[in-house]
């Protein structure tokens, strides 16, 4: 078009032409490109078509050039966007801009306006607000423009004085407020024209800014600073103009700036009376924000939660547009920020208010006690772990409970919320949860909070921050470009145009097949090509599956880019979204090509290589509930498989394979993926996270250690003082510390406590069952079940959980393991006192393990008294000190690790999100709920779904829409009924005063926007939609299939209400209500209802208060017939939309002397509640209370009164005696009817012959069931003996009746049963018999006689010598005399003279060995010929470290330098070999130390080079001068003290001691002793050589005992190569084969090969 418009003109253009062409399209009604204004700027007011001459006119200015060249390329790039998304052809977009230009403010139409009357120009400026808006905002504005519209917006201003359209004066001044004509170009017009214009211009000038200012201070008082800086600007030119102008009467102009500088002066900025005015008047989007809100943080700051004032809110605009898109995603934004800030700040404000424990917080959970453990390597990241005090929180149901859910927001703070710090639960295990340890994922690093002793004070919201945190991410990344129907969404422009395929083929056909009744052969052939946008060429409603209304839904949803569909309670509104989806479905590939066409057109040339275009995207379904959108995805599923359910609360099975974590698993196991190197970069990432995974959890498996336990003091020595390490007071320091802190055998320190400590109780299966443990409070905010249960870790089967590692740490880490001690006395025989008693030793000992208190570092280090005199508190605290030190070591450790692992989570999540894009650009349909579709914006925006089905739209908050849609969405299904549930804010304030509760949906509709609503609802008898017809949809109709609803069994009525006036309960800790009368009358109610044989699934039981609920839970959990009542739901009616049963028991709890009914006024919940029943409704409730609050339950009651249907008794009706009715009114009424008919007896003959003994009861008509308790009076035998089981029991087959019976085979008469065979009877009688010994047979008559069982005791005379009385079949030689002889072992023998053979053979000897091995140890073996390896941990130690081995294996020598060294020689041999110096006998020149005690030093008794004795010779002298060898008295005597027993010995005779074995002839291989205790002698220096000689003496029997390693290995392998061939052989042989024998075969095998490793 700009082409053919140059070619027109008589001289050639220069190349910026076409530029400015566009740019003063843009900027003026009237101007052409080509004229230029004496003051050098472009023309906007006339029209000329004179050539360009530019040599007439000035040069711009190279910074203005470039500036305008710019701003060019800005206007140039939008203008070709408008281009491309335009749904006109070229020419209608030509007319539409010629328009545009037409409307725009120019010097012709200010020119005239300033002529007009004020009234005229402020409503013309009204009506062109965005003209106004472009106007005010060009880059430069020529000085005649500049006069001209401030003397215009002067006029618009004395009309809002005079209060003539004060609404439209504050749109236009809102206009000019963010406008550059106020920021820039109205100090630049004020600066330059003081020089320039007249007197009079000048003075009428500046009287029309100082009217509009004081419109503006007056309308928006938030331009308080903007006013003030042009109020200077006027008074410093009116005093420059004065001094060389006398003419200029500015004293005037300086009053009226005067008056209103005392005015601006005492003005507050947006104050609160302003602000509620305005918003009475319907003026709330006036007053400006204080800032943009994309400044505003995600997560709330210190300052919002301790400020006082009220933050800056707008109401949500319900009737009417939004100003700019600005304003509109600023209205949601704060709203929804303060819906959940808002009971955090309440609640902290109460906290530090000081609420008691006693009264509850109800807008925050209270934690306290809380402290950072460590860190924990999540799929998301590293989070860390804390623990708070879980000692009040027993009767909790982690496993159900609301609290600390994932993504709940956390405020953690140590000085009551001055400072804090802020988080979100990364992981919940509600395991973990009864130890109060939880996951969390801080906003800021905390690394630098690990390992101190601050307790925090944790407190969770309740309002679920997940939900909100990517909504309000994703309205921040909304621009002007990525918001589609903008002009219905903010404009409300109830035009709505066809889908972008159909404005660009309007002829195109669909196949409309889905929706034939059936597949008649004309029917199908017309109905496979119908023009979509020819209403006439569509079936007929009588040929289509849909009725009249859902047939025009369908229509309009197809046609159209922005519909609505209404559907009321029960006309299947979710059918006919799926019939929508199909018939899209299947007329995909035309729909797609006309789409992908009109993209190619639309994408830049840069943009060619980052977009494809090779598919148009999948469908996007979206619900509010996980329920509903498994729901709706089923029903894709039956005409459509390609479908990817996003998120991981699906409760589905149908769902499962199509879930999206199972499409990762599908496809890599496929291996369809096509980039080759995404699936490296994936394996690679996930490699290198589980590699680093292993080894941060390889070094927390030290740090976790140190809560499970007490930790080996080896580990804990390099943190203690010299002086500490030697007063510990055992020989190994690993086990001091348990002795220290009396931890080694007696526990009765940590058994005096008698209060029951946190860990001591644990919730059980039976307590996850109780009802008593459930908190209603736990519910408070959460009004559907299923609302927040999409947030999921999206990577949980990528990244495996926590690691096991941790707990793999090696044993001897702990000396005192606290869940070993547990288990070993849970698994014990010890009673149950014992068990309790120990159970509460562990909580005490775990209590003083995990407690924050320590000493510092100064404490610590600088003790005054021994640690061994210290209490047992402060040995505690001293050794959480230590264990502090190590835990920093640890963390140290890990710092590296940490960065590493969160840069290579990053880096793999990105890769994910790749994968994640090709499995869901591959789909046809994708599902999601509202805030996973949030979650997920990013990779929508990548997938570029062009249609979006918005399922339950009614109920969603209108910002989750918004953040769901991309810029690519081109139609829009929004489907819901605004009339039932509205969206359910947190706070209760922003949806009663800022309209927080309305949806886009409930919106759109109010603003007359297109709206489908079906008409014919096919679930409520007419009875129950009556209800419905008259107080909630005029138009509703009933199905034909509604009118043959069968009547309820036993009720006199269908639909009945109960009136009563007993009163309500409230629980002051909770915001809920519960009605104990009403709850008693409906399961009462309900167990009648299943007496008429009505099946519990097919009856639901409704309430409108959560605490009501748990009362129905309650009553059912202690009822007699719980398993059949326990089958029957029972919901709050705002979880139960969507749904329906064929009965609903509705209780509606309110019923108070203040006659408040809370949210029951509300007409959507009261529309839910009464439609959901199919055939009978039974509501209880206070309906004259309802009727005097609520003008809706008063029209309500006058219909159900008018049909009878209300009353305060129920009547019920036998179905077999239809005469007899009974009234009931409360659950006590019910005993009148207790099998469900009526009090006369059933009288029924029943098969047997006898009576039915119930009363009437209408279930089980026929008796099949029923069981008759009468006595059987069958007879079961020939001699007629009857039943003697119940009637209903099987008659036994064999008679049980004892009678007396002759026996054939000898003769006696014996009482047996009557069906037994007398000749198979044994004889129970005594046998009168004689033995072949001469003696009585003993036994029975029917057992045969035995020679060898005679028991009749006789004197004999034994082979072996003794004579012994015994029973006469005992054989000669088993002989009972004790043997007593003496054996090898020196031990008399256990065994018998007979056993023993007669001495022969002697009975093993089973006393203990007790010889001495040769490691020093006492054998602990039977007494065998041959003893074993010892078994005991070896204790050869040196200065450097233990052997960990047993005292019989080989140990390895100590490779270290030998440590034997003094100032007058050194060995310099390893430590494991013999030393190569002497001894030195200098003696030592250090003083002794004396402790506590007072006076001079003493000189040391020790030798060079040894450990200095503690005793002294003077202080201790009777202890030091005790004789043992001799020469202790002898004034120069030195003294040794012995490390390994600590007594003190001459060290002339311990010489002699050690060398005197060298002197013999024969000596035993053993460890020398101390001659004092017999202590062997293990870490003396002076004493090295000999030591270490006889340990390589020992080594040496060892390795004799033991044989060579690599004998022992090869042994092994060839016994069980042995044994394998014997199973093989026994396979071979087809034999059975014998699986024990091998076993123990098997076990010889590896005893042996233990034994031997020994």
């Amino acid at each position: 078009m700009m082409s053919r418009r140059r070619d027109q003109r008589d001289t050639p253009r220069p190349s910026g032409a076409s530029r400015r062409t566009v740019f003063s399209r843009l900027g003026s009604s009237d101007s052409h490109p080509n004229r230029k204004r004496p003051h050098g700027g472009y023309d906007y007011g006339e029209s000329s078509r004179e050539p360009y001459e530019r040599s007439k006119y000035k040069r711009p200015r190279p910074e203005t050039s470039k500036r305008r060249t710019q701003d060019l390329h800005e206007r140039i790039r939008d203008l070709r966007k408008r281009i491309r998304s335009s749904s006109y052809s070229q020419s209608r977009a030509s007319n539409e801009r010629e328009k545009q230009r037409a409307a725009l403010f120019g010097f012709k139409r200010l020119d005239r306006m300033s002529k007009d009357d004020d009234t005229s120009v402020l409503y013309e400026m009204a009506g062109a607000e965005e003209s106004l808006e472009i106007t005010l905002n060009q880059t430069e504005i020529r000085r005649d423009v500049m006069t001209l519209l401030i003397q215009v917006l002067a006029k618009a201003c004395r009309a809002g004085y005079r209060n003539v359209a004060p609404r439209n004066t504050i749109n236009v001044l809102s206009v000019v407020k963010t406008s550059d004509f106020l920021k820039k170009h109205l100090c630049q017009h004020i600066s330059k024209i003081k020089n320039d214009e007249s007197s009079s211009t000048l003075e009428d000038t500046y009287r029309n800014c100082i009217i509009l200012l004081k419109s503006l201070l007056k309308h928006l008082p938030s331009t308080r600073d903007q006013v003030g800086v042009l109020l200077d600007l006027i008074t410093n030119a009116c005093n420059t103009v004065s001094k060389h102008d006398k003419e200029f009467e500015h004293q005037k102009i300086l009053d009226e700036i005067e008056e209103l500088q005392k005015h601006h002066s005492t003005f507050v900025d947006a104050p609160e009376e302003e602000q509620k005015r305005l918003e009475r008047l319907g003026y709330a989007s006036a007053i400006q924000p204080p800032n943009d809100f994309r400044e505003c943080p995600i997560f709330p700051t210190l300052e919002e939660l301790t400020q006082t004032q009220q933050p800056y809110l707008r109401r949500n605009v319900v009737n009417g547009k939004y100003r700019d898109l600005q304003h509109y995603l600023d209205v949601q934004f704060r709203l929804m920020r303060e819906d959940f800030v808002a009971p955090l700040r309440e609640g902290v404000a109460q906290y530090q208010a000081g609420v008691t424990h006693s009264r509850k917080i109800n807008d925050i959970r209270v934690y306290n006690k809380v402290r950072i453990l460590y860190p924990v390597c999540a799929s998301t990241g590293i989070v860390y772990k804390i623990q708070f005090d879980c000692s009040s929180m027993r009767k909790i149901r982690w496993f159900v409970s609301k609290r600390l859910l994932y993504g709940s927001l956390l405020c953690l703070s140590t000085d009551n919320f001055q400072t804090a710090i802020f988080g979100t639960v990364a992981n919940r295990d509600p395991k973990q949860l009864v130890e109060g340890k939880l996951d969390v994922d801080f906003k800021d690093d905390v690394r630098h909070l690990l390992n101190t002793n601050h307790e925090f004070t944790m407190v969770e919201s309740v309002a679920f921050f997940e939900a909100y945190r990517h909504v309000l991410e994703g309205l921040t990344e909304i621009t002007n470009d990525s918001l589609p129907f903008q002009k219905h969404i903010l404009k409300i422009s109830p035009q709505v145009e066809p889908p972008q395929y159909l404005i660009n083929n309007p002829d195109m056909t669909f196949d409309l097949r889905a929706l034939l009744n059936d597949d008649s052969h004309d029917d199908s052939q017309r109905a496979k090509s119908i023009r979509l946008l020819d209403r006439q060429d569509w079936p007929s409603p009588g040929s289509i599956q849909l009725d009249q209304s859902q047939l025009q839904a369908v229509y309009t949803a197809l046609t159209s880019s922005f519909s609505v569909i209404q559907g009321p309670p029960g006309t299947v509104k979710t059918h006919v979204g799926l019939k929508i989806m199909q018939v899209i479905l299947k007329n995909r590939t035309k729909w797609e090509k006309e789409v992908r066409e009109h993209e190619e057109g639309e994408i830049d040339d840069e943009e060619d290589d980052l977009i494809d275009v090779s598919k148009a995207g999948p469908i996007l379904v979206v619900c509010y509930t996980n329920h509903a959108l498994d729901q709706f995805l089923e029903g894709v599923l039956c005409f459509n498989k390609n479908v990817v359910r996003v998120g991981g609360r699906s409760r589905s099975e149908q769902l499962d394979r199509y879930n999206l974590n199972q499409c990762r698993i599908r496809i890599r196991l496929k291996r369809r993926i096509e980039d080759r190197s995404l699936k490296s970069c994936s394996f690679f990432h996930r490699q290198e996270a589980s590699r680093v995974r292993r080894e941060i959890e390889h070094i927390l498996g030290k740090l976790h250690k140190t809560y499970e336990g007490v930790l080996n003091g080896s580990l804990l020595e390099q943190y203690m003082t010299r002086d500490q390490r030697h007063r510990l007071p055992t020989r190994h320091i690993q086990y001091d510390i348990l002795h220290w802190l009396r931890l080694d055998n007696d526990f009765h320190h940590y058994a005096s406590e008698d209060e029951l400590l946190p860990f001591e109780t644990e919730t059980t299966e039976e307590d996850l069952e109780d009802g008593k443990l459930l908190d209603s409070g736990e519910f408070y905010g959460v009004t559907r079940d299923d609302r927040f249960d999409d947030i999921d870790d999206d990577y949980e089967t990528e990244v495996p959980g926590p690691s096991n590692s941790i707990h793999e740490s090696p044993g001897s880490m702990l000396v005192f393991d606290i869940r070993e001690f547990r288990r070993k006395h849970r698994e014990s025989d010890e009673d149950p006192t014992t068990r309790r008693l120990a159970n509460r030793i562990a909580n005490r000992i775990q209590t003083f393990v995990e407690s924050s208190e320590r000493m510092s570092s100064v404490q610590a280090t600088r003790l005054e008294y021994d640690i061994l005199d210290l209490q047992l508190d402060q040995r505690w605290n001293l050794y959480r000190y230590w264990v502090s030190r190590y835990r920093q070591q640890v963390f140290g450790e890990i710092q590296d690790k940490i960065d590493e692992y969160n840069d290579i989570i990053t880096a793999r999540k990105e890769v994910m999100d790749e994968e994640d894009y090709q499995i869901l650009s591959n789909a046809d349909v994708i599902g999601m709920t509202t805030t996973r579709a949030a979650k997920s914006r990013a990779l929508l925006q990548r997938v570029k779904p062009k249609i979006v089905i918005i399922e339950e739209a009614a109920e969603i908050l209108e910002s989750h829409i918004v953040t769901t849609l991309s810029k690519h969405c081109k139609q829009l299904i929004l489907i819901g009924d605004h009339q039932q549930l509205r969206p359910n804010p947190t706070v209760y304030r922003l949806a009663k005063d800022y309209n927080l509760d309305i949806s886009l949906f409930e919106r759109m509709v109010k603003n007359n926007l297109p709206c489908q609503r079906l008409a014919l609802q096919h679930r409520m008898r007419p009875t129950i939609s009556q209800l419905m017809k008259k107080h909630f949809y005029a138009d509703l109709q009933d199905h034909e299939s509604v009118l043959q609803l069968d009547k309820v069994r036993g009720v006199c009525s269908n639909v009945f209400f109960i009136d009563h006036s007993h009163q309500e309960s409230a629980d002051n800790d909770t915001r809920s209500r519960s009605n104990m009368h009403e709850a008693r009358f409906l399961v009462a109610l309900c167990r009648y209802l299943m007496q008429q044989d009505i099946e519990p699934s097919r009856i639901t039981i409704l309430t409108t208060y959560t605490g009501q609920l748990l009362n129905f839970k309650q009553l059912i959990k202690d009822g007699t017939d719980k398993s059949i009542l326990g089958a029957v739901r029972v919901c709050v009616v705002d979880n139960y939309q969507g749904e329906e049963n064929d009965i609903i028991l509705l209780s509606l709890v309110r019923s108070n002397d203040e006659g408040n009914i809370g949210f029951l006024k509300i007409a959507n919940r009261v529309c839910v509640a009464l439609s959901r029943a199919k055939k009978g409704l039974y509501c209880i409730g206070n309906f004259e209370q309802l009727s005097r609050q609520s003008e809706l339950w008063r029209k309500i009651t006058t219909t159900m009164k008018s049909q009878n249907m209300l009353g305060t008794a129920l009547t019920l009706a036998c179905e077999r005696h239809s005469d007899m009715k009974t009234d009931v009114s409360c659950e006590k009424d019910f005993k009148h009817v207790p099998e469900g008919g009526c009090r006369q007896p059933c009288d029924f003959r029943l098969e047997c012959g006898h009576v039915c003994d119930m009363p009437c009861h209408p279930y089980d008509p026929k008796h099949r069931k029923y069981q008759c308790k009468k006595p059987c009076a069958k007879t079961i035998c020939k001699l007629e003996h009857a039943c003697r089981k119940m009637c209903y029991e099987q008659c036994p087959r064999t008679c049980m009746v004892k009678v007396d019976k002759v026996l054939p085979s000898c003769g006696h008469s014996q009482r047996i049963y009557c069906y037994s065979n007398p000749q198979f009877v044994d004889c129970e009688s005594k046998c009168s018999k004689t033995l072949t010994c001469g003696h009585p047979c003993k036994g029975l008559c029917g057992e045969p006689c035995k020679q060898t069982s005679c028991k009749e005791l006789v004197k004999r005379d034994l082979p072996c010598g003794h004579s012994a009385t015994l029973p006469c079949s005992t054989p000669l030689d088993a002989c009972t005399v004790p043997c007593d002889a003496i054996l090898r072992c020196e031990h008399p023998c256990t065994g018998t003279c007979g056993g023993c053979l007669q001495g022969r053979l002697h009975k093993p000897c089973r006393k203990r060995c007790d010889r001495t091995l040769v490691c020093g140890h006492p054998c602990q073996e039977f007494c065998t010929l041959t003893c074993p390896p010892c078994k005991r941990p070896c204790e050869n130690c040196c200065k450097h470290s233990k052997c960990k081995k047993r005292c019989g294996e080989l140990c390895v020598p100590c490779k270290e330098p030998c440590g034997w060294i003094c100032k007058h020689a050194k060995c310099s041999k390893l430590c494991g070999d013999p030393c190569d110096r002497e001894v030195c006998n200098e003696p030592c020149q250090k003083k002794c130390s004396h402790g506590r005690n007072q006076g001079p030093s003493h000189p040391c008794i020790g030798i060079c080079g040894e450990p200095c004795p503690k005793s002294c010779r003077i202080c201790n002298r009777e202890e030091v001068t005790e004789v043992f060898f001799g020469s202790e008295e002898d004034s120069d005597a030195k003294f040794i003290e012995l490390e390994d027993c600590k007594h003190l010995i001459e060290v002339q005779g311990l010489d002699h001691w050690m060398n005197m074995a060298d002197e013999g002839t024969s000596v035993s291989i053993q460890m020398k002793t101390c001659p004092k205790c017999k202590t062997p002698i293990r870490r003396s220096l002076r004493y090295g050589s000999i030591i270490k000689k006889i340990l390589a003496d020992i080594e040496k029997v060892k390795r004799k005992v033991q044989g060579d390693v690599q004998d022992r290995r090869e042994h092994k392998e060839k016994a069980l190569e042995e044994l394998l061939n014997l199973e093989i052989l026994h396979l071979d042989n087809d034999r059975v084969i014998d699986y024990n024998l091998t076993k123990k075969l098997r076990q010889r095998v590896e005893k042996w090969s233990v034994y031997k490793s020994w």
